[in-house]
Protein backbone atom coordinates (compact mmCIF):
# COMPACT_ATOMS: atom_id res chain seq x y z
CA UNK A 1 0.00 0.00 0.00
CA UNK A 2 1.44 3.06 -1.03
CA UNK A 3 0.23 6.35 0.57
CA UNK A 4 0.73 10.19 -0.12
CA UNK A 5 1.10 13.01 2.22
CA UNK A 6 -2.09 15.39 1.09
CA UNK A 7 -2.89 19.05 2.33
CA UNK A 8 -5.15 21.17 1.55
CA UNK A 9 -4.10 24.89 2.36
CA UNK A 10 -7.32 28.29 2.45
CA UNK A 11 -7.03 32.00 3.85
CA UNK A 12 -10.25 33.93 4.27
CA UNK A 13 -12.11 30.71 3.50
CA UNK A 14 -12.66 26.74 4.35
CA UNK A 15 -12.08 23.59 2.40
CA UNK A 16 -14.22 20.38 3.13
CA UNK A 17 -12.80 17.07 1.93
CA UNK A 18 -14.79 13.41 2.07
CA UNK A 19 -13.89 10.35 0.41
CA UNK A 20 -15.47 8.17 -2.23
CA UNK A 21 -17.94 7.08 0.39
CA UNK A 22 -19.02 10.28 1.40
CA UNK A 23 -16.70 10.23 4.97
CA UNK A 24 -15.29 13.53 6.15
CA UNK A 25 -11.45 13.95 5.98
CA UNK A 26 -9.21 15.66 8.11
CA UNK A 27 -5.71 16.83 8.14
CA UNK A 28 -4.20 13.97 9.78
CA UNK A 29 -6.22 11.27 7.27
CA UNK A 30 -5.64 13.46 4.41
CA UNK A 31 -1.89 13.26 5.27
CA UNK A 32 -1.99 9.17 4.81
CA UNK A 33 -3.74 9.39 1.89
CA UNK A 34 -3.61 6.13 -0.34
CA UNK A 35 -2.58 6.16 -3.82
CA UNK A 36 -5.47 6.28 -6.20
CA UNK A 37 -7.82 7.64 -4.09
CA UNK A 38 -10.60 10.37 -4.87
CA UNK A 39 -10.82 12.92 -2.90
CA UNK A 40 -13.99 15.40 -3.36
CA UNK A 41 -12.98 19.21 -2.34
CA UNK A 42 -15.34 22.32 -1.46
CA UNK A 43 -14.36 25.88 -0.73
CA UNK A 44 -16.64 28.20 0.87
CA UNK A 45 -15.41 31.75 1.52
CA UNK A 46 -15.73 33.78 4.62
CA UNK A 47 -18.26 36.41 4.67
CA UNK A 48 -17.57 39.13 2.54
CA UNK A 49 -14.77 36.79 0.18
CA UNK A 50 -15.54 34.42 -2.67
CA UNK A 51 -13.96 31.99 -4.42
CA UNK A 52 -11.47 32.05 -7.06
CA UNK A 53 -9.70 29.26 -7.74
CA UNK A 54 -7.42 26.24 -6.96
CA UNK A 55 -3.97 26.37 -7.34
CA UNK A 56 -1.92 23.20 -7.08
CA UNK A 57 1.85 22.19 -7.71
CA UNK A 58 0.28 18.52 -8.38
CA UNK A 59 -0.59 17.62 -11.96
CA UNK A 60 -4.10 18.69 -11.94
CA UNK A 61 -4.24 21.45 -14.60
CA UNK A 62 -4.13 18.93 -17.51
CA UNK A 63 -7.02 16.15 -15.66
CA UNK A 64 -9.87 17.77 -16.93
CA UNK A 65 -10.91 19.16 -13.73
CA UNK A 66 -12.39 22.66 -13.92
CA UNK A 67 -9.67 24.59 -11.26
CA UNK A 68 -12.21 27.35 -11.33
CA UNK A 69 -14.97 25.73 -9.45
CA UNK A 70 -15.43 26.00 -5.62
CA UNK A 71 -16.11 21.55 -5.81
CA UNK A 72 -13.73 19.45 -7.32
CA UNK A 73 -13.32 15.20 -7.36
CA UNK A 74 -9.48 14.31 -7.32
CA UNK A 75 -7.77 11.67 -7.56
CA UNK A 76 -4.28 11.62 -5.62
CA UNK A 77 -1.85 10.01 -6.81
CA UNK A 78 1.28 11.72 -5.14
CA UNK A 79 2.52 13.51 -2.55
CA UNK A 80 1.54 17.50 -2.67
CA UNK A 81 -0.68 19.98 -1.82
CA UNK A 82 -3.81 22.21 -3.06
CA UNK A 83 -5.15 25.93 -2.49
CA UNK A 84 -8.15 27.49 -2.65
CA UNK A 85 -7.75 30.64 -3.19
CA UNK A 86 -10.28 33.46 -2.25
CA UNK A 87 -10.56 37.19 -2.32
CA UNK A 88 -12.18 40.26 -1.02
CA UNK A 89 -15.23 41.12 -2.61
CA UNK A 90 -15.07 44.93 -3.84
CA UNK A 91 -17.05 46.68 -5.64
CA UNK A 92 -15.21 49.34 -7.92
CA UNK A 93 -16.97 52.05 -9.08
CA UNK A 94 -15.62 54.36 -12.72
CA UNK A 95 -17.69 57.05 -12.92
CA UNK A 96 -16.70 59.10 -15.85
CA UNK A 97 -18.32 62.02 -16.46
CA UNK A 98 -21.34 61.41 -14.20
CA UNK A 99 -21.83 59.51 -10.54
CA UNK A 100 -23.17 56.59 -8.99
CA UNK A 101 -24.93 55.98 -6.15
CA UNK A 102 -24.88 51.99 -4.62
CA UNK A 103 -27.44 51.44 -1.82
CA UNK A 104 -27.99 48.08 -0.43
CA UNK A 105 -31.32 46.44 0.18
CA UNK A 106 -32.39 48.41 2.97
CA UNK A 107 -31.81 51.99 1.32
CA UNK A 108 -28.33 51.92 2.93
CA UNK A 109 -25.82 54.12 1.15
CA UNK A 110 -22.42 52.30 0.49
CA UNK A 111 -19.47 54.23 -0.43
CA UNK A 112 -15.69 54.41 0.17
CA UNK A 113 -15.02 50.85 2.89
CA UNK A 114 -18.83 49.88 2.71
CA UNK A 115 -18.05 48.93 -0.79
CA UNK A 116 -15.30 46.28 0.44
CA UNK A 117 -16.37 42.91 2.04
CA UNK A 118 -19.69 42.76 0.93
CA UNK A 119 -21.52 38.99 1.65
CA UNK A 120 -21.81 37.16 -1.33
CA UNK A 121 -25.48 37.07 -2.32
CA UNK A 122 -26.20 40.76 -1.64
CA UNK A 123 -28.50 42.77 -3.82
CA UNK A 124 -27.38 46.53 -4.69
CA UNK A 125 -29.64 49.23 -6.10
CA UNK A 126 -26.92 51.26 -8.41
CA UNK A 127 -27.98 54.34 -9.71
CA UNK A 128 -25.76 55.86 -12.69
CA UNK A 129 -26.24 60.20 -12.73
CA UNK A 130 -24.68 61.81 -15.47
CA UNK A 131 -22.99 64.87 -15.11
CA UNK A 132 -24.82 68.16 -17.16
CA UNK A 133 -25.14 68.16 -21.46
CA UNK A 134 -24.24 64.01 -20.89
CA UNK A 135 -26.72 61.55 -20.99
CA UNK A 136 -27.10 57.92 -20.15
CA UNK A 137 -26.33 55.33 -22.47
CA UNK A 138 -25.60 51.76 -20.61
CA UNK A 139 -24.00 49.51 -18.13
CA UNK A 140 -21.23 47.76 -20.52
CA UNK A 141 -20.98 44.62 -19.54
CA UNK A 142 -22.33 44.79 -16.07
CA UNK A 143 -26.05 44.33 -17.13
CA UNK A 144 -27.95 44.49 -20.96
CA UNK A 145 -30.01 47.25 -19.44
CA UNK A 146 -30.61 50.41 -20.69
CA UNK A 147 -32.43 52.13 -17.38
CA UNK A 148 -30.09 54.54 -15.35
CA UNK A 149 -30.91 51.94 -12.17
CA UNK A 150 -30.47 48.66 -12.06
CA UNK A 151 -30.00 46.13 -8.77
CA UNK A 152 -27.20 43.12 -9.21
CA UNK A 153 -26.53 40.50 -7.09
CA UNK A 154 -23.08 39.54 -5.74
CA UNK A 155 -21.30 36.22 -6.30
CA UNK A 156 -17.67 38.46 -7.06
CA UNK A 157 -15.88 41.72 -7.38
CA UNK A 158 -17.64 44.25 -9.65
CA UNK A 159 -16.33 47.30 -11.47
CA UNK A 160 -19.21 49.34 -12.06
CA UNK A 161 -18.21 51.43 -15.39
CA UNK A 162 -21.69 52.80 -16.64
CA UNK A 163 -21.53 54.34 -20.33
CA UNK A 164 -22.44 58.27 -20.79
CA UNK A 165 -22.88 59.62 -24.04
CA UNK A 166 -22.97 64.02 -24.96
CA UNK A 167 -22.96 65.84 -28.01
CA UNK A 168 -21.07 68.69 -28.69
CA UNK A 169 -20.49 71.48 -31.07
CA UNK A 170 -17.07 71.37 -32.17
CA UNK A 171 -17.56 74.37 -34.82
CA UNK A 172 -20.18 76.29 -36.18
CA UNK A 173 -20.04 77.80 -39.64
CA UNK A 174 -23.46 78.67 -40.66
CA UNK A 175 -23.51 82.50 -39.82
CA UNK A 176 -21.71 84.17 -42.46
CA UNK A 177 -22.22 87.26 -45.48
CA UNK A 178 -22.47 86.29 -49.29
CA UNK A 179 -23.42 88.51 -52.21
CA UNK A 180 -26.35 88.01 -54.19
CA UNK A 181 -25.46 85.17 -57.06
CA UNK A 182 -22.36 83.69 -54.86
CA UNK A 183 -22.65 80.34 -53.53
CA UNK A 184 -22.59 79.74 -50.15
CA UNK A 185 -21.94 76.19 -47.32
CA UNK A 186 -22.87 76.65 -43.95
CA UNK A 187 -21.46 73.53 -41.78
CA UNK A 188 -21.31 72.36 -38.33
CA UNK A 189 -18.84 69.74 -36.97
CA UNK A 190 -20.64 67.87 -34.58
CA UNK A 191 -19.14 65.26 -31.84
CA UNK A 192 -20.98 62.61 -30.43
CA UNK A 193 -21.38 59.41 -28.85
CA UNK A 194 -23.12 57.36 -30.18
CA UNK A 195 -22.77 59.22 -33.98
CA UNK A 196 -25.41 61.31 -34.96
CA UNK A 197 -28.34 58.97 -36.95
CA UNK A 198 -30.30 62.43 -38.09
CA UNK A 199 -29.71 65.94 -39.41
CA UNK A 200 -32.50 68.31 -40.23
CA UNK A 201 -32.20 72.35 -41.48
CA UNK A 202 -34.69 74.75 -41.08
CA UNK A 203 -35.27 78.46 -41.59
CA UNK A 204 -36.52 81.91 -40.24
CA UNK A 205 -36.60 84.25 -43.03
CA UNK A 206 -38.05 86.43 -40.52
CA UNK A 207 -36.30 86.42 -36.90
CA UNK A 208 -37.70 89.84 -35.80
CA UNK A 209 -41.21 88.73 -35.95
CA UNK A 210 -41.97 86.29 -33.30
CA UNK A 211 -44.84 84.66 -34.83
CA UNK A 212 -42.73 84.22 -38.11
CA UNK A 213 -43.28 80.44 -38.37
CA UNK A 214 -39.77 78.02 -38.97
CA UNK A 215 -39.88 76.25 -42.52
CA UNK A 216 -38.47 72.93 -42.80
CA UNK A 217 -36.01 72.77 -45.85
CA UNK A 218 -36.82 69.68 -46.77
CA UNK A 219 -40.56 70.62 -47.74
CA UNK A 220 -39.13 73.84 -49.87
CA UNK A 221 -35.87 72.79 -51.63
CA UNK A 222 -34.79 70.68 -54.29
CA UNK A 223 -35.51 67.10 -52.98
CA UNK A 224 -31.84 66.49 -54.58
CA UNK A 225 -30.19 68.65 -52.51
CA UNK A 226 -28.53 66.49 -49.29
CA UNK A 227 -29.85 67.88 -46.42
CA UNK A 228 -29.67 65.02 -43.70
CA UNK A 229 -25.91 66.00 -43.22
CA UNK A 230 -24.17 68.79 -40.96
CA UNK A 231 -23.39 70.59 -43.93
CA UNK A 232 -25.66 72.58 -46.43
CA UNK A 233 -24.82 74.15 -49.93
CA UNK A 234 -27.23 76.90 -51.80
CA UNK A 235 -25.89 78.15 -55.32
CA UNK A 236 -26.67 80.84 -56.06
CA UNK A 237 -27.31 82.61 -52.83
CA UNK A 238 -30.70 85.20 -53.57
CA UNK A 239 -32.01 87.54 -51.64
CA UNK A 240 -35.01 85.62 -49.96
CA UNK A 241 -31.74 83.15 -48.54
CA UNK A 242 -31.26 85.81 -46.10
CA UNK A 243 -32.38 85.31 -42.75
CA UNK A 244 -31.71 82.33 -39.77
CA UNK A 245 -30.78 78.69 -40.12
CA UNK A 246 -31.11 76.41 -37.63
CA UNK A 247 -29.40 72.76 -37.86
CA UNK A 248 -30.94 69.79 -35.82
CA UNK A 249 -28.82 66.66 -35.30
CA UNK A 250 -29.79 64.00 -33.09
CA UNK A 251 -28.58 59.88 -32.26
CA UNK A 252 -30.99 57.63 -30.21
CA UNK A 253 -30.59 59.67 -26.83
CA UNK A 254 -30.37 63.32 -27.43
CA UNK A 255 -30.70 66.14 -29.81
CA UNK A 256 -29.18 69.55 -30.06
CA UNK A 257 -29.81 72.24 -31.87
CA UNK A 258 -27.23 75.38 -33.68
CA UNK A 259 -28.22 78.28 -35.55
CA UNK A 260 -26.27 80.91 -37.65
CA UNK A 261 -27.22 84.04 -39.33
CA UNK A 262 -27.17 84.31 -43.27
CA UNK A 263 -26.44 87.52 -44.68
CA UNK A 264 -26.84 88.50 -48.42
CA UNK A 265 -25.13 91.43 -49.43
CA UNK A 266 -26.19 93.73 -51.82
CA UNK A 267 -24.16 96.72 -53.74
CA UNK A 268 -26.26 99.84 -53.64
CA UNK A 269 -25.04 102.91 -55.01
CA UNK A 270 -26.88 106.18 -54.69
CA UNK A 271 -26.22 108.60 -57.87
CA UNK A 272 -27.31 112.53 -57.73
CA UNK A 273 -26.34 115.44 -59.71
CA UNK A 274 -26.92 118.83 -58.69
CA UNK A 275 -28.17 118.03 -55.00
CA UNK A 276 -26.76 115.22 -52.62
CA UNK A 277 -28.52 112.74 -51.47
CA UNK A 278 -27.92 111.51 -47.05
CA UNK A 279 -28.50 107.85 -46.00
CA UNK A 280 -29.43 107.21 -42.47
CA UNK A 281 -29.80 103.56 -41.62
CA UNK A 282 -33.00 102.47 -38.72
CA UNK A 283 -31.12 103.61 -35.97
CA UNK A 284 -30.03 107.18 -37.61
CA UNK A 285 -26.72 106.26 -38.32
CA UNK A 286 -25.56 107.98 -41.65
CA UNK A 287 -24.03 105.31 -43.70
CA UNK A 288 -21.51 105.93 -46.57
CA UNK A 289 -20.62 104.92 -50.19
CA UNK A 290 -18.78 101.65 -49.05
CA UNK A 291 -21.42 100.35 -46.29
CA UNK A 292 -23.69 100.56 -49.09
CA UNK A 293 -21.70 98.39 -51.18
CA UNK A 294 -22.44 95.74 -48.89
CA UNK A 295 -25.24 96.29 -47.31
CA UNK A 296 -27.42 93.43 -46.40
CA UNK A 297 -30.99 92.20 -47.51
CA UNK A 298 -33.58 93.04 -45.36
CA UNK A 299 -31.78 96.81 -43.89
CA UNK A 300 -34.06 99.71 -43.56
CA UNK A 301 -32.90 102.77 -44.87
CA UNK A 302 -33.59 106.23 -45.35
CA UNK A 303 -33.06 108.81 -48.18
CA UNK A 304 -33.64 112.29 -48.23
CA UNK A 305 -32.85 114.49 -51.42
CA UNK A 306 -31.07 117.68 -51.09
CA UNK A 307 -31.29 119.99 -54.06
CA UNK A 308 -28.23 122.80 -55.06
CA UNK A 309 -28.95 126.34 -55.40
CA UNK A 310 -30.74 126.95 -58.74
CA UNK A 311 -32.46 123.45 -58.73
CA UNK A 312 -35.09 121.87 -57.16
CA UNK A 313 -35.99 117.79 -56.51
CA UNK A 314 -37.94 116.16 -58.99
CA UNK A 315 -38.24 112.56 -58.74
CA UNK A 316 -36.69 109.08 -57.65
CA UNK A 317 -35.38 107.07 -60.62
CA UNK A 318 -34.24 103.55 -59.59
CA UNK A 319 -33.06 99.84 -60.97
CA UNK A 320 -33.79 98.38 -57.69
CA UNK A 321 -37.26 96.28 -57.16
CA UNK A 322 -39.54 98.92 -54.79
CA UNK A 323 -42.85 98.15 -55.48
CA UNK A 324 -44.22 100.87 -53.11
CA UNK A 325 -41.45 103.53 -54.12
CA UNK A 326 -43.33 107.05 -54.15
CA UNK A 327 -40.81 108.69 -56.94
CA UNK A 328 -42.06 111.90 -56.01
CA UNK A 329 -40.82 112.10 -52.21
CA UNK A 330 -38.46 113.83 -51.53
CA UNK A 331 -37.68 111.78 -48.58
CA UNK A 332 -38.01 107.86 -48.68
CA UNK A 333 -37.36 104.63 -46.54
CA UNK A 334 -36.71 101.58 -48.25
CA UNK A 335 -36.13 97.81 -47.33
CA UNK A 336 -33.13 97.00 -49.69
CA UNK A 337 -33.96 93.22 -51.38
CA UNK A 338 -30.97 93.60 -53.96
CA UNK A 339 -28.11 95.49 -55.73
CA UNK A 340 -28.65 98.25 -58.39
CA UNK A 341 -29.14 102.02 -58.47
CA UNK A 342 -30.94 104.65 -56.74
CA UNK A 343 -30.90 108.26 -58.55
CA UNK A 344 -32.05 111.57 -57.26
CA UNK A 345 -33.04 113.51 -60.14
CA UNK A 346 -32.48 117.38 -59.67
CA UNK A 347 -33.43 119.94 -62.56
CA UNK A 348 -33.17 123.35 -62.27
CA UNK A 349 -35.50 126.07 -61.21
CA UNK A 350 -37.69 127.41 -64.36
CA UNK A 351 -37.43 131.11 -65.25
CA UNK A 352 -39.96 132.92 -66.32
CA UNK A 353 -39.89 135.98 -68.38
CA UNK A 354 -42.86 138.70 -68.66
CA UNK A 355 -42.52 139.40 -72.26
CA UNK A 356 -45.78 141.44 -73.34
CA UNK A 357 -48.25 142.57 -70.43
CA UNK A 358 -51.36 144.78 -70.82
CA UNK A 359 -53.26 145.22 -67.37
CA UNK A 360 -55.00 148.42 -66.00
CA UNK A 361 -56.05 151.09 -67.94
CA UNK A 362 -59.32 153.46 -67.84
CA UNK A 363 -62.29 152.79 -68.87
CA UNK A 364 -65.67 153.63 -68.65
CA UNK A 365 -68.33 151.97 -66.71
CA UNK A 366 -70.39 149.46 -68.36
CA UNK A 367 -67.39 148.51 -70.83
CA UNK A 368 -65.50 145.81 -71.28
CA UNK A 369 -62.12 145.27 -70.30
CA UNK A 370 -59.54 142.43 -71.66
CA UNK A 371 -55.99 142.03 -69.52
CA UNK A 372 -53.47 139.68 -70.89
CA UNK A 373 -50.16 138.69 -69.99
CA UNK A 374 -47.54 136.94 -72.51
CA UNK A 375 -44.49 134.99 -70.57
CA UNK A 376 -42.00 132.46 -71.23
CA UNK A 377 -40.44 129.72 -69.72
CA UNK A 378 -38.40 126.73 -70.58
CA UNK A 379 -41.09 124.61 -68.17
CA UNK A 380 -44.64 124.55 -68.58
CA UNK A 381 -46.39 127.83 -67.03
CA UNK A 382 -50.15 127.92 -65.95
CA UNK A 383 -51.50 131.24 -64.58
CA UNK A 384 -53.51 132.66 -61.60
CA UNK A 385 -55.41 135.99 -61.75
CA UNK A 386 -56.20 137.95 -58.35
CA UNK A 387 -57.71 140.71 -57.72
Amino acid sequence: MVLHNFSITSENGMVSAVDDEGNSLNEASLANTITDSEISLTATPESGYYFVDWTSELPLAGSGIDLNSPSITIRVTETGSITANFELIEVTLVSGNGSLVVQDSEGNLLEGDALSGIPIGSLLLITAIPEDNYYFIGWGSLSDSTDPTITTTLSESVTVEPEFGTIEVISNDIAGSYFDGESATLSVEIQATPAITSYSWAFDSDPEDPDNELVLLEDVLDPEIELNSSSLTLSPVGSGAAGIYYLTAANAYDSITVSGELMVLNDLSVVSENGTVSVVDGGGSSLDEGSLATISTGSKITLTANAADGYYFSEWKTSVFLPDLDIGSQSITIEVQDSGEITAVFLPIPQIEITASMIGGIILEGQTVTFSVTATSDAPLTYSWYY
